[in-house]
């Protein structure tokens, strides 16, 4: 009953919205001013915001760089849905976004706009401007942050109706708000998305969102052939070096060996003559498959020609990888992927699928368990075969039995945040059997070893430690769910059924690999969680585990446990 009323509210007409609605570029064309009022609204400088404009589809996705103008074309189309009578919903990552966002990008557009100024309820009126709601006649817009607390709650969208949704810098929203968010839609006729970000994680974010649209890119004319071009990399650099820099750019002259301190003989030359294209040209956006349901656009700086391209080359030839990766980020629009770095997409997992079921085998196994609000178990065989992943409720005599169910020759344990019970759990088991990990980040020194198996500590107890660096392990891991996707000896692989378990596939896709500083500023590469990532951890104190068992048999430096052994201890 609820819903109806509210949809019937809507649905009255406003005496206080514009008799006539105008679409969303003639209100911009005719109501907008950036900053001041003094300045227009055009698309002279940058003709590839215009279809954006002109898009009235029902979601839109826009993968970007950073200050190419769509925040303030999202600001302008959720005001001209309010001023038409809709309640909008603007979703920010956080609440502090929200204040600065409400007060900067929504009070300069009433100040700059005498239209807009007079529409807007203000502050001496009951229900009036406010930092997290606007209302205008007899519309709201509400501004969000897109916290979600435990259990999925996000109490500042409860009782929040609305016609349009934008969801601005996706990427760094908490994964959940999506879904909550667009439950506030569903009462509506409306039910309008803009989504927009600039890119992270190739895996996570706005970047499979537009791989998942129809994905427009912006094509222009050589003025020289006529050949339509999307303005890419490969326009631009012709040759990279080992480390993924550029050591080879084109020039006017269409002869690589630029030189960055001379900027003037950089351009994107056009693939089919070689010749250099106007960056600023009037062109077109054209999709790839413009049968699917969402568009999809592709923003990046290489067609603001307001943008140097040698600051783009200044960027992408950077030796600190950090750097790096802004320019991929804000520049070009596109997520960077650290060298050496594989994403575990779903593309990658399939492959790794064989004909085959999981249980126990003939062999033996090995075992990676990650502790959390549950326990979270990988067991493999020696031939690196998945053979079961589950979640279990604790360290009982259930699971004990499970492993001895599997031939289980070693097991790696999350340490944390579950100490004693992990292990009570080791010493129910011979010594050298259960090992419990420690994650150290950051040891990126190849004089170091990725994995150190402590047996005794200084007083001469066993303690059964394994201190692991963090980033080369889990790339170690990852390396072989990519040797297994390629068919090669000793990858991990699947069995066929591999989809069905249960958050498998998303917890390992939810580890990104990427660059951080550490505490003395060096560049370091790290794995960034995206989501809940139980499994991928599981997957790595597996291989932790046969790593261990595998280097003492070879080594017979101590006793090695078999599966009959464990059984009878």
């Amino acid at each position: 009953m609820q819903a109806e009323l509210e949809r019937r509210r809507r649905t009255q007409t406003n005496p206080n919205k514009p008799a006539q609605r105008l679409t969303f570029l003639a209100w911009c064309l005719k109501h907008r001013r950036f900053l001041a009022p003094d300045v227009p609204f055009d698309f002279d400088a940058r003709p590839f915001q215009r279809a954006l404009y002109e898009d009235e589809h029902r979601e839109v996705v826009i993968e970007k760089c950073a200050q190419v103008g769509v925040s303030e074309m999202m600001v302008s189309w959720v005001l001209y849905h309010v001023d038409s009578g809709n309640t909008a919903l603007y979703l920010l990552p956080t609440d502090g976004d929200v204040s600065d966002f409400s007060s900067h990008r929504f009070g300069l557009a009433f100040d700059a706009s005498e239209y807009l100024a007079g529409r807007v309820i203000g502050h001496h009126q009951r229900g009036a401007d406010k930092v997290t709601l606007k209302r205008i006649g007899n519309a709201f817009l509400y501004l969000r942050g897109a916290k979600v607390g435990p259990g999925g709650r996000a109490p500042q969208l409860k009782s929040v109706p609305a016609d349009v949704l934008v969801l601005d810098e996706y990427d760094e929203m908490d994964p959940k708000a999506e879904a909550l968010s667009r439950k506030r839609l569903g009462a509506s006729d409306v039910a309008q998305v803009r989504i927009a970000s600039t890119p992270t994680y190739a895996t996570t974010g706005i970047h499979p969102l537009y791989l998942a649209s129809d994905q427009r890119r912006w094509h222009i004319p050589c003025p020289h052939c006529g050949e339509r071009n999307a303005p890419g990399l490969g326009h631009l650099v012709t040759e990279w070096d080992d480390l993924e820099r550029p050591v080879r750019w084109n020039t006017l002259a269409g002869r690589g060996a630029g030189n960055a301190d001379a900027p003037s003989e950089i351009a994107l030359l056009c693939q089919k003559c070689q010749r250099p294209l106007d960056r600023g040209a009037t062109g077109e956006w054209v999709a790839a498959y413009p049968s699917r349901d969402v568009h999809g656009y592709h923003l990046s700086a290489l067609f603001v020609a307001q943008r140097p391209l040698s600051e783009i080359i200044a960027g992408l030839t950077e030796t600190d990888e950090s750097k790096r990766k802004e320019t991929y980020n804000q520049a070009l629009g596109l997520p960077y992927r650290t060298r050496g770095a594989t994403s575990l997409t779903d593309d990658v997992l399939d492959a790794c699928r064989r004909e085959y079921g999981m249980g126990p085998r003939k062999g033996g196994a090995f075992v990676g368990i990650d502790v959390g609000r549950v326990l979270h178990v990988v067991i493999r065989g020696p031939d690196w075969g998945l053979r079961a992943a589950f979640e279990h409720a604790d360290f009982d005599a259930e699971l004990r039995s499970r492993l001895i169910e599997y031939g289980a020759l070693a097991c790696v344990i999350d340490a944390n945040p579950e100490t004693r019970a992990a292990r009570n759990f080791q010493a129910s088991f011979p010594k050298g059997f259960v090992w419990l990990a420690y994650y150290i980040q950051g040891r990126a020194s190849s004089q170091v070893a990725a994995l150190d198996f402590e047996r005794w500590d200084s007083s001469g107890l066993w303690v059964g430690n394994v201190k692991a660096d963090r980033t080369r392990t889990l790339d170690t891991t990852r390396g072989l769910f990519a040797k297994g996707a390629k068919g090669e000896r000793g990858g991990a692989t699947l069995p066929a059924n591999a989809r069905s378990i249960p958050d498998y596939y998303d917890h390992l896709k939810a580890l990104e690999r990427t660059i951080a500083k550490d505490a003395q500023g060096n560049s370091i590469a790290v794995y960034t969680q995206t989501g809940p990532d139980h499994y991928a951890h599981a997957e790595n104190y597996c291989y932790m585990a046969a790593a261990f068992w595998l280097e003492a048999a070879e080594n017979r430096a101590e006793v090695v446990h078999d599966p009959v052994q464990i059984g009878r201890y």
